[in-house]
């Protein structure tokens, strides 16, 4: 039976590179930072996503950020991918949208760490003083990026039964119960005209 040309075709975390755009991606939200106030005041968080090939950090936007939350699974239409300072972050974008969906569990892996600093990507989009990136929360402090300063995960993870595994060759997949979406109150409604990316 043919494909369908007109389905969405989702990326993994791991395929992400920097320039990237039109991206459509499931993953789970492991980490809120907090809310930062730039100089034309919007207020930015940095959030940590991951899906079972990988994590990375992702700026979100005033309204949207409030309602994000750890556990939280979105899927992401028309995103694109940034860099700042030697890193690689997701972004929403002014076309994109993010949809909350119905399902509890997701397999999730932390590593590889797709936002570690990468030199090469800092040599070949050098920070300019006054651009945009100025606008968007720094990925190294704390609150923004839960991993260690080497964008790495030390020590074993724990799986779904609560037992540990050592680390080898391929990270351990991680599964995290999310609550039935029915159980956000009310006053976590969003106005949509207000915030057109964010669905519940």
């Amino acid at each position: 039976m043919a494909s369908d040309p007109n389905a969405t075709r989702f990326t993994c975390i791991q395929q992400l590179q920097a320039g990237m755009k039109n991206i459509n991606l499931m993953f789970i939200v492991l980490d809120v930072g907090v809310p930062r106030r730039t100089t034309q005041g919007n207020d930015v968080r940095t959030i940590r996503v991951a899906d079972h090939t990988g994590s990375i950090n992702m700026s979100v936007w005033n309204d949207l950020g409030e309602y994000v939350t750890p556990g939280d699974i979105y899927r992401l239409r028309n995103g694109s991918t940034t860099v700042y300072k030697g890193q690689l972050a997701l972004a929403v974008g002014k076309a994109g949208e993010m949809l909350k969906t119905g399902e509890f569990l997701l397999a999730y892996s932390e590593l590889p760490d797709m936002s570690a600093y990468n030199a090469e990507l800092d040599a070949k989009f050098p920070h300019r003083k006054g651009s945009p990136e100025d606008e968007k929360e720094e990925t190294n402090g704390s609150g923004g990026n839960p991993t260690s300063g080497n964008g790495s995960s030390s020590g074993n993870h724990a799986n779904s039964s609560g037992q540990t595994s050592s680390s080898g060759t391929r990270p351990p997949v991680k599964r995290r119960q999310v609550g039935a979406p029915n159980d956000m109150s009310a006053n976590r409604a969003v106005d949509r005209q207000r915030n057109p990316a964010f669905r519940v």
